[in-house]
């Protein structure tokens, strides 16, 4: 049994369904499947009130993303594990230039709770597995993660930094 209440935001149409416990799950898992559309509707639990949905943008990522086998799985994984810290990855992804190279840019949609323990800083630190420097082994991962590397996370009202030195003291207007 379930309910479904139709409405429109922007450009945009929803559908809220309200279903039995063991419905939900299954939409959750498989999808809400309609008889007029090919393909299934993606479904989502109802958010909590103390949820934060933060839509960050990613700039620094290595530019080995994407070289070997795996193509966008290898850097979503590390999104989820660098960032799961610091609430639950909705969703991930890399941003390509106009002719599909990849920029070293990404985004993440991130639902953070009001009492998460630690916060997202404009400065994270990422770690992901290199490419073998080694000659016989070119192309191939290391076994072992790299060391922290810089990344930038930047969102919608976030506190002031400087878009040049990446500081928290100033603004690029007054950066030295």
């Amino acid at each position: 049994m379930f309910e479904l209440i139709l409405y429109t935001k922007s450009a945009r149409s929803f559908i809220e369904c309200v279903f039995t416990n063991s419905l939900a799950q299954q939409a959750i898992t498989e999808g809400l499947r309609l008889p007029s559309f090919d393909e299934p509707f993606a479904t989502f639990e109802t958010l909590s009130a103390n949820v934060k949905i933060l839509k960050i943008s990613i700039s620094g990522l290595p530019r080995q993303y994407g070289r070997v086998d795996g193509g966008a799985a290898e850097p979503k994984s590390d999104m989820f594990r660098n960032l799961s810290s610091f609430g639950r990855v909705a969703d991930c992804g890399l941003v390509r230039g106009i002719a599909g190279t990849f920029t070293g840019r990404g985004y993440v949609v991130l639902e953070v709770e009001s009492s998460s323990p630690r916060t997202l800083q404009h400065e994270v630190h990422w770690q992901y597995s290199y490419l073998s420097p080694r000659g016989d082994h070119k192309g191939v991962r290391a076994s072992e993660p790299s060391d922290a590397i810089k990344v930038y996370a930047t969102w919608a009202k976030m506190d002031f930094y400087c878009r040049y030195c990446h500081q928290h003291d100033h603004v690029i207007k007054s950066c030295t």
